[in-house]
This record gives C-alpha cells, sequence and structure tokens, in this order.
C-alpha cells in the first residue's frame, strides 16, 4: 500500500472501485502532446478531399498477421458497407500512400488529428486509442487483441459508445 499506483483512465469511463487504497490514483488517459507542426502529407490531403469520411482501421502496433490476406478481407468488408478505408498496419504492410482507389494506409499521423477526419474506428481497444476515438466523438468498434483490450471494448459497450467487442 505504500507503492503508488497510478491509473492511466477516465472516471468517467472506468469508475474508482471501492476496494482501491488511498494509494491508487487515477490520472485520466495519457496523452502525447500534439505533434507541433505536423502537417499531413498532400497525397493523405488530397484521399481525404476526395470523398466521404473513411473509416479508420489500425491495430496499434499489432502485426497484421499476413497483411495481402488481411488487406483483402478488411477492404473487402468496408467496400461491402460502403465505406473508404484509412488503414494503418501496424509494423508491416508497406509505405504510407494510396493502396486503392478507396483505401490510404496511414503511419505516423496523431490520432488527435486523424480521428476527427474519420467516419469511424476500428482498433485493437487500447487505452489511448479508445479515449482519442472518445475525445473526437466518432462510433468506434474494437477487434481485441490481447492483454486489457477486451476489457476496454467490453466497457465502452457497457457505456454504449461501441458495439459488444468483436472476436479477431
Amino acid at each position: 500500500e505504500d507503492v503508488p499506483v497510478l491509473l492511466a483512465f477516465s472516471k468517467l469511463f472506468v469508475p474508482p472501485a471501492d476496494d482501491w487504497g488511498p494509494n491508487v490514483f487515477q490520472t485520466g488517459p495519457w496523452n502525447l502532446p500534439p505533434m507541433v507542426g505536423f502537417q499531413p502529407s498532400q497525397a493523405l490531403e488530397q484521399f481525404l478531399a476526395n470523398g466521404p469520411k473513411p473509416v479508420y482501421l489500425g491495430f496499434g502496433t499489432k502485426d497484421m498477421t499476413d497483411f495481402d490476406e488481411e488487406f483483402e478481407l478488411f477492404t473487402s468488408a468496408a467496400r461491402g458497407a460502403g465505406q473508404r478505408l484509412l488503414m494503418r498496419p501496424g509494423k508491416g504492410g508497406g509505405e504510407e500512400g494510396l493502396l486503392a482507389e478507396d483505401v490510404y494506409l496511414v503511419r505516423s499521423t496523431p490520432h488527435t488529428w486523424l480521428f476527427p477526419q474519420s467516419a469511424a474506428v476500428v482498433s485493437h481497444g487500447g487505452p489511448g486509442t479508445v479515449a482519442a476515438a472518445l475525445r473526437a466523438a466518432v462510433p468506434q468498434a474494437i477487434v481485441p487483441h490481447d492483454f486489457d483490450n477486451n476489457y476496454y471494448g467490453q466497457r465502452a459497450n457497457d457505456l454504449g459508445v461501441a458495439p459488444p467487442p468483436l472476436a479477431r
């Protein structure tokens, strides 16, 4: 009980528990400062300007297990729903840029800038990504990958801000 415990999520998202000791401090999400001077590429700006807001799909640093297979799955789903797609494939999957007329691969683009440009966010359910989607006030769906992702996905559903977590 002498060791401080910092919990990096909002009291609105996860209410404090009665059994938390005086050493537990709920800080709210830890947000990176805005990227000073961030400018999206001209190609990304053009993609965003050339149609309705796209759906963002990204799983944080989680690699796509088979980029080509998953690219086909995700683009087929987006097209079937009549949506354009912004895709962040993790560590693999190629360079930033236009992959198809309706699919753009993003890399180091801050969520604080990108999510308000998006129609919805589909993510792994990391606490930072969930918080960024909530701040952007866009619909989100969570596809848990590991650790606490399922908890955040279920919590978002319990609060009515996301459908039940989707199995990968």
